[in-house]
């Protein structure tokens, strides 16, 4: 019995991936996006095969809705319980941060004066070209806060749809009969 190296895998995978590709080409120029219209679909009509691999790929759909509704019922809370626990990890670990930052805000605010003369003593205009660039990173910092929070609700909505739209389907092909 022979093993598949690491390499073999990804050829194989490879080799899918490319007739999948050849496939949809063939459909979108030869099929106008219909597969029966396309070259492949027409040979697998002319030898009686197409209404086969139609209902297998039903088959396969309606037994992959199953499987994943039976997921969504059996697995699901655990993954809701993890992702859960991921997200306040996340949430705290920013706040932590945020906590962290505002402390050394509040350090360099106060410790700043005290040692602008010590360091203009030794390097001129540094403690001007520093201060420069810590404002400049926090109009960065709040421009890319603010951005990412209008784009965050954007994201979220766009996830939601796709969410509604996906669990239409597969509630759409759990209710088809097997065979």
């Amino acid at each position: 019995m022979h093993h598949l190296t690491p390499k073999c895998k990804w050829c194989g995978i490879f080799v899918v991936l490319m007739i999948s590709v050849a496939l949809y080409y063939d459909t979108q120029i030869n099929g106008q996006g219909i597969f029966a219209e396309s070259a492949t679909g027409k040979a697998l009509k002319d030898a009686g095969v197409l209404p086969l691999l139609q209902k297998g790929c039903d088959v396969a759909l309606v037994a992959g809705a199953r499987g994943f509704q039976c997921y969504e019922k059996y697995v699901d809370p655990y993954v809701v319980i993890v992702s859960q626990m991921v997200e306040d990890l996340v949430r705290q670990s920013l706040s932590d941060a945020g906590n962290v930052y505002d402390w050394a805000k509040g350090y360099f605010n106060q410790s700043w004066t005290l040692q602008v003369d010590v360091v203009d003593q030794y390097a001129p205009n540094l403690s001007k070209k520093l201060k420069a660039f810590a404002s400049g990173a926090m109009e960065s910092y709040n421009e890319t806060a603010t951005i990412l929070d209008n784009n965050f609700h954007q994201m979220i909505i766009f996830a939601w749809k796709c969410n509604r739209e996906f669990h239409e389907k597969v509630d759409e092909y759990a209710k088809r009969q097997l065979f």
